[in-house]
């Protein structure tokens, strides 16, 4: 009986961590976010710590999501230290400032 408890005790503790490891990876991707505003980003947080596995699942859904689209939808390329010296110079109506 001992033994068991003892196991079930472990198996919840594991759990729990678990959960509060994906809650708050998936809160940290929320928050470096920049196309949410800090009222979403605070919503979306509630969303996930409120709603045990749903909340992250569906956050982290929508957040990819987005993040893709946005991807897509970009014709900018990041600049990365690789890539800065071929990097096209921004133009401002045709005139250098």
């Amino acid at each position: 009986m001992a033994l068991e408890l003892k196991e079930m005790f472990i198996a919840i503790t594991v759990i729990t961590l678990a959960l509060v490891a994906a809650n708050t990876a998936v809160t940290f991707l929320v928050a470096k976010a920049d196309w949410y505003t800090s009222k979403q980003k605070l919503a979306q947080s509630c969303v996930v710590w409120c709603i045990p596995v749903v909340g992250a699942a569906l956050v982290a859904l929508v957040l990819f999501s987005n993040r893709e689209r946005t991807a897509l939808q970009s014709n900018h390329v990041p600049e990365t230290r690789d890539n800065a010296e071929y990097a096209l110079p921004s133009s401002h109506g045709g005139h250098d400032p």
